[in-house]
């Protein structure tokens, strides 16, 4: 896939993104698809149909650069989570608890990658619970 259908599709994610608001009780969880710690109240699962026009894979691409950046790691994301950031920055998953690399943030993103694949291995649009 090249670079500006990347972008385009991170684009199309604003709709379904922007307007999502933070659930109470809900707790961070390792995604093994992305690499990446997300919380479930970050991608839209009760509209599928808008939600599948875009795709639950660029959502995938953002957590994991969300990971890397609380991490202090390196991204080939960065770019697309530029576009996301300038385009809908309403989005929960920009939440400052969420995406700001505070040491307690990494130590509970640390924490989660290696204890939580197991109560969430799979993210996926058709089994948002799995």
């Amino acid at each position: 896939m090249t670079h500006s259908r990347l972008v385009e599709q991170v684009l199309a994610l604003a709709p379904a993104l922007r307007d999502l608001v933070p659930q109470q009780g809900c707790e961070p969880r390792y995604c093994v698809l992305s690499d990446a710690v997300a919380w479930l109240d970050e991608a839209p699962f009760d509209r599928e149909e808008e939600f599948a026009t875009c795709g639950i894979t660029n959502v995938r691409l953002l957590w994991h650069h969300r990971t890397r950046l609380v991490l202090g790691q390196e991204s080939r994301a960065a770019e697309l989570w530029e576009v996301a950031l300038r385009e809908f920055p309403t989005w929960i998953g920009f939440m400052p608890e969420r995406c700001e690399p505070t040491d307690e943030l990494r130590a509970l993103y640390t924490r989660v990658m290696r204890d939580g694949h197991e109560h969430w291995p799979c993210l996926r649009a058709d089994n948002p619970s799995r």
